[in-house]
């Protein structure tokens, strides 16, 4: 929007399968799939990295209820926000971490959201990074969530990004995979 902050707009194309035992102890696997809600939300720069005081920025997001398969349609608009701290550690390492949260079933109970993630610059345009990540929500159990990742920036307005992990906790995914576009447009001059 301005040179220094960020309109995002995003949409994911997602599968969920779940493995259960059914009532005869067999397996059991129910499958969903189709395009995510739409996301739209700002990422507004607050401090620039001095010495050990770290870049922040702030970003927020609402999931909107209104365009997306019935399966992962949220009842509600669901607020979201995340302040991002990264610091430079050498040339080739970074590292940055997240703090958030999200009122995702429409309570006024937040879910708490966490990252830590080292980044390693592999070539010029050519990343990785290895990440811990997780919710919290009070009287729920925590999912803890660990994944590592490769991005490769083909130009400097599109980058793509391939990511696997799997979860720690009991009610975390056992694993899951994701890739990724980012394209980047100017929408205003």
């Amino acid at each position: 929007m301005t040179k220094s902050i960020e309109l995002r707009l995003i949409t994911e194309f997602g599968e969920d399968k779940v493995t259960f035992k059914n009532a005869k102890n067999e397996d059991t696997t129910t499958s969903v799939s189709g395009l995510n809600p739409i996301t739209v939300g700002l990422k507004i720069p607050l401090q620039k990295e001095q010495g050990i005081v770290p870049d922040i920025s702030l970003i927020t997001h609402l999931e909107l209820p209104y365009i997306g398969s019935d399966d992962f349609t949220p009842e509600f608009v669901i607020p979201r926000f995340r302040f991002l701290f990264a610091h430079t550690l050498s040339e080739t390492f970074s590292l940055s971490y997240n703090l958030g949260g999200e009122w995702e079933d429409g309570t006024s109970a937040a879910t708490g959201i966490y990252t830590l993630s080292l980044g390693m610059s592999l070539a010029e345009r050519l990343a990785m990074f290895v990440e811990a990540y997780g919710f919290t929500k009070e009287k729920s159990f925590p999912d803890h969530r660990f994944d590592a990742g490769v991005t490769y920036q083909l130009t400097n307005d599109l980058q793509f990004d391939t990511s696997g992990g799997f979860g720690l906790t009991d009610i975390s995914p056992d694993y899951f995979i994701s890739a990724g576009v980012s394209l980047r447009f100017k929408a205003f001059k």
